[in-house]
């Protein structure tokens, strides 16, 4: 039954609180090793590279394969700090140690991962690597 006004009509109720759930921690990427799906936190992944028709994504302690496409982890990644160096490589701009001018008005990322990998910025996404470290 529902509550009624004393005029004896249906009052409106309201929903319970749990209906309209709604997350406010941080959303993670899911990751895959082997059979297994890993959800890793943004702030973890340092860069992410396609490499024949594969993308993986480097964090301090492993690479991942994922299912996502590059253009799918722009949107995501976007919010927190990524950038797209190339059509092949997205980095997370909180992790580059080194930022070494190269040819043709290029550039190229070292990261700050064991192996140092390095990534070629391409002269079409320059600009924004320029706008975010005021070169």
């Amino acid at each position: 039954t529902f509550p009624r006004h004393a005029s004896g009509e249906a009052a409106p109720t309201e929903s319970p609180p749990h209906s309209k759930k709604e997350w406010h921690g941080e959303k993670k990427i899911l990751l895959y090793r082997n059979e297994r799906i890993i959800p890793v936190s943004p702030g973890k992944i340092l860069h992410v590279r396609s490499l024949n028709g594969e993308i993986f994504v480097q964090t301090r302690e492993e690479v991942y394969k994922t299912k996502s496409t590059m253009n799918e982890l722009e949107n995501k990644l976007f919010p927190f700090g990524f950038l797209r160096a190339h059509r092949s490589s997205l980095v997370n701009i909180n992790s580059v140690a080194e930022v070494i001018p190269w040819f043709h008005g290029s550039y190229k990322l070292v990261m700050n991962d064991r192996e140092r990998n390095e990534i070629m910025v391409s002269r079409y996404n320059v600009k924004e690597l320029k706008k975010y470290f005021e070169l």
